[in-house]
């Protein structure tokens, strides 16, 4: 059980380092592809509303947790490199628009992983250690989150291909390794 928790704090380490390195470089090669202030504004607050929209549907999904976030995980891993290279290649009118769906689909896989996440950690921890393992999680995202802007903004210098590319890789490793974390399906 202990070896469990401790995985699944890994893969979650992993796929909050991922998703900062997606967001941090974003708005400059948005902007380097003539996106404006307002449509980057837009793009971010399109993917904020999405996601807070559908986390209620989530939390109200009868599926396997593990299954469902692992699902989200994988569903970004591809979204991130996709948008980049559609928005990369794309007219200026298309890209506008490949990135909305694109955004769409990246705020979905946030509720989607922002709803099972705690829930997972919660339900597997003991519950002397419930409120610490959740603080640990909680604690994991924003160090991920510091981590992985450094490393995305740092790794952007080299090409923007390379930094969504490790972005998306991240976040299907670690929904990969959730995917066989079967553990995590068990009550």
């Amino acid at each position: 059980m202990r070896c469990r928790r401790a995985a699944y704090l890994v893969a979650a380490f992993v796929f909050f380092t991922g998703s900062a390195a997606f967001w941090a470089p974003l708005p400059l090669f948005l902007t380097e592809r003539a996106f404006g202030s307002s449509q980057v504004f837009f793009l971010y607050l399109l993917s904020a509303v999405v996601s807070a929209l559908l986390y209620g549907w989530v939390g109200r999904v009868r599926l396997d947790l593990r299954r469902l976030q692992a699902g989200g995980l994988l569903v970004r891993g591809l979204a991130f490199p996709a948008v980049a290279l559609l928005v990369g290649v794309a007219s200026q009118s298309v890209a506008v628009a490949v990135a909305a769906v694109g955004f769409t689909v990246i705020g979905a896989t946030l509720a989607v992983i922002a709803v099972t996440g705690p829930a997972l950690v919660t339900r597997h921890a003991p519950p002397a250690i419930r409120s610490e393992t959740l603080g640990v999680y909680t604690a994991l995202g924003a160090v991920g989150g510091g981590v992985g802007s450094a490393l995305g903004g740092w790794v952007a210098t080299t090409g923007y291909e390379i930094a969504f590319a490790l972005a998306g890789g991240l976040l299907l490793a670690s929904g990969l390794f959730v995917a066989t974390l079967r553990g995590l399906s068990r009550r």
